[in-house]
């Protein structure tokens, strides 16, 4: 039989359970939906070392939509300028035939570099 003290216990832990709960999910919302981060990412679209398909994929969640990506293959050099909306993801590829490529993405006052 449970007397009133342990049923003290029960209710404290529930309720800091149920705090701890809500605490977690409020935090994991704020950090995946919250409308004032400004990031962008790069990446290829296929990252195995040995394919020659180099398509980059750019993502925006800025408020600049400008990108400058200078691809060198070879000793070949080109500068391509491209308009990403906020919130979205562009595919670029590149003029290259041959496995080994770097491209330098370059967005306001940020820089990323990738090597294939």
């Amino acid at each position: 039989m449970i007397n009133n003290n342990q049923h003290r216990h029960f209710i404290v832990i529930f309720l800091a359970l149920l705090a701890s709960v809500v605490f977690l999910a409020w935090t994991q919302y704020r950090q995946q939906y919250a409308p004032n981060q400004s990031w962008w990412a790069i990446a290829f679209a296929s990252p195995e070392p040995t394919t020659a398909d180099h398509t980059l994929l750019i993502e925006n969640h800025t408020d600049d939509p400008h990108f400058s990506i200078t691809t060198t293959c070879g000793t070949t050099q080109q500068t391509k300028h491209l308009i990403v909306a906020d919130q979205t993801q562009k595919r670029f590829t590149p003029p290259c035939t041959q496995k080994k490529i770097t491209m330098s993405v370059e967005h306001g006052d940020e820089s990323r570099i990738l090597y294939k």
